[in-house]
């Protein structure tokens, strides 16, 4: 539960505003104060609040002594108008709008240390039951096991390069086993010229002539 509060705070107060400065430039320069309101549901204000002092506030704080917010503030609302209003106002003050361009990797960077792992905080919306997923590198795709499961990287034996791997399909076929799929390697420049081009009508000697004059 800490884990999901702290995500879901965080990611909506530092995050979810970045591209509003940037519709329109009638504003004054310098400090911002961005504010998120949000809604407890009954009986989870010990937690929320558990969340606060252990998670939230201790990444705030780091992320302030960064200079990349300079203050943050909290409001609770004793004067609700309805079962839905807002419980607890989260204040971020930023030293102007700049500032919400450069935040997002330098906090995300805070927030892992905080948390000992990326896939710590992941871990929490998963058990909690909220769809999501980290953005991987390029690296992480290849070496995730799911990638050899499906079989999106295949081995493929090239003309000229030898053995290489390249992306399998992403398609995948339930009533065709792995070898009943066709897995083509990549064409070389103009190898289905011929193949292509005779499906239109043009014959070898137009081929040919084509060639020659640097067209294909």
């Amino acid at each position: 539960m800490r884990k999901v509060l702290w995500a879901v705070l965080f990611v909506v107060t530092m995050l979810t505003a970045v591209p509003t400065h940037a519709q329109s430039p009638n504003y004054d320069v310098g400090p911002v104060w961005r504010v998120s309101y949000y809604h407890i549901k009954p009986g989870q204000g010990d937690a929320f609040w558990k969340d606060f002092r252990e998670n939230l506030k201790p990444v705030y704080d780091e992320v302030k002594k960064e200079g990349m917010i300079s203050d943050y503030k909290v409001w609770t609302n004793v004067t609700t108008d309805g079962p839905g209003d807002w419980d607890v106002a989260i204040g971020l003050l930023y030293p102007n709008y700049a500032a919400f361009d450069t935040i997002d990797a330098k906090a995300a960077t805070i927030s892992t240390k905080h948390y000992g792992s990326r896939d710590a905080m992941i871990e929490g919306l998963i058990e909690a039951g909220i769809p999501c997923a980290p953005v991987r590198t390029v690296e992480e795709v290849i070496a995730d096991p799911e990638t050899a499961q499906r079989r999106m990287l295949i081995d493929s034996d090239y003309p000229t390069r030898g053995r290489i791997r390249v992306a399998g399909s992403p398609i995948k076929l339930s009533a065709a086993s792995d070898g009943d799929r066709p897995m083509r390697r990549p064409p070389e420049l103009g190898e289905h010229n011929a193949e292509v081009l005779g499906s239109i009508g043009i014959g070898v000697d137009e081929l040919e002539r084509l060639k020659r004059d640097g067209v294909v």
